[in-house]
């Protein structure tokens, strides 16, 4: 396994798993600020969540420390990851979930629908705690006591600047600006976390460490089709008052993810914080099945020809539910998921092949569009009639 250059980033941040990184709460539309606006608030913010972040976890190892492998074996729904470790480079997304999202056994019993909103930690918190708080720290801890972790994919990013995400399930958009975690990931990668919107401003508060690479999106997709189907929401789509009722089901795409990720010794795992290698994932990592292997590593077994380039869009493909590239264009979603992995296809190609002999892949999106249909005027006059325009 290859360790991201950006070792320890998460531990550089204070409080790691209340980071601050500052989003336009609308996305598209960044909101203007005055002169020196937008530098004051994003310090407030930033600072409400450093003071959030240390209370939270004095608070919850106190009160709840005894729990805290109950709530590793829930996080990890019930499979067998061994004794929590406190060293874990999964603390970065771990711990948050204990604080903000987890439910002790009496919440959990009162059944989906009827449990109280938010992890029972950060219930006991504010209810003993609100009154000492500022405005905007309990503002922060009561928003993210209730948005769900999903996954964010980078489509932009200006590194030591900031970065543009997309949450997968609904589509909505966010502009972050920040300095770590953008010099670290690029167009394609794919983050596990949570964002807390505000009125003016949104955090991203924390995230997985682990970078999930372009390819594991049709892992996402395949999950958001089967909630789609569930809500009757494939013309509408996901909004995000569906994303808390199937969380455990994004965490569990996730575990799936890296689970895959950390079985595959030929992957090169990129992490945001520490280097080292969780106990918990390189036990796990010997019991990843085949199948599952065989969708992380099809463009892999590619060798960088253009022959095999040119052939791979007509092989079927695990990653695209046993369906070709040039099949799984047809719909939205194989769309996306085709872009994803040749993306991955295009990258591989960059480390491992030298420039002058990489293989054209625009001349793989042209063999992937439709054909184009031109007029065609027979003698006779006036009447035409329609043909296929042959592929480039």
């Amino acid at each position: 396994m290859v360790a991201s250059s950006c070792s320890n980033l998460a531990m550089n941040e204070p409080s790691f798993w209340g980071q601050g990184k500052e989003y336009n709460s609308d996305g598209l539309k960044p909101r203007p600020a005055a002169n020196g606006e937008e530098g004051d608030l994003w310090s407030k913010v930033h600072s409400a969540w450093s003071q959030l972040g240390v209370a939270m976890v004095e608070f919850g190892f106190h009160r709840f420390g005894s729990h805290i492998q109950e709530a590793w074996k829930d996080f990890n729904l019930g499979a067998e990851h061994g004794a929590y470790d406190a060293r874990s480079p999964e603390n970065s997304i771990f711990i948050p979930y204990f604080l903000y999202r987890w439910k002790d056994q009496a919440d959990r019993a009162a059944g989906f629908g009827r449990a109280p909103a938010g992890g029972t930690i950060v219930r006991a918190f504010l209810a003993g705690h609100r009154r000492l708080l500022s405005p905007m720290v309990a503002e922060i801890a009561q928003i993210a006591m209730q948005q769900p972790f999903s996954f964010y994919e980078i489509i932009a990013s200006q590194p030591g600047k900031g970065m543009r995400v997309q949450e997968i399930f609904t589509g909505q958009k966010f502009d972050v600006r920040e300095r770590s975690t953008s010099a670290c990931v690029r167009h394609g990668d794919i983050l596990y976390g949570q964002i807390t919107p505000m009125a003016e401003i949104a955090a991203m508060a924390f995230c997985s460490p682990l970078i999930i690479p372009p390819r594991m999106k049709p892992e996402i997709i395949a999950c958001r089709r089967m909630f789609k189907t569930l809500f009757g929401a494939r013309d509408r789509g996901l909004s995000k008052e569906d994303l808390p009722m199937v969380e455990e089901g994004i965490r569990a795409s996730y575990l799936r993810i890296r689970n895959q990720l950390e079985g595959n010794p030929g992957d090169n795992v990129s992490r945001q914080g520490t280097a080292k290698e969780a106990p918990a994932l390189k036990a796990e990592s010997k019991k990843t099945s085949p199948e599952r292997g065989t969708l992380v590593r099809h463009t892999e077994s590619l060798e960088f020809s253009q022959k095999e380039v040119d052939a791979w869009v007509h092989k079927k493909l695990s990653a695209l539910w046993g369906r070709t590239p040039l099949q799984a264009m047809k719909d939205a979603d194989g769309r996306e998921a085709v872009a994803a992995l040749i993306l991955d296809y295009e990258r591989k190609a960059e480390a491992s092949v030298p420039a002058s002999a990489r293989p054209d892949f625009s001349a793989l999106w042209q063999m992937l569009q439709p054909a184009k249909k031109k007029r065609v005027v027979r003698a006779s006059g006036l009447r035409t009639v329609e043909a296929l325009q042959p592929r480039l």
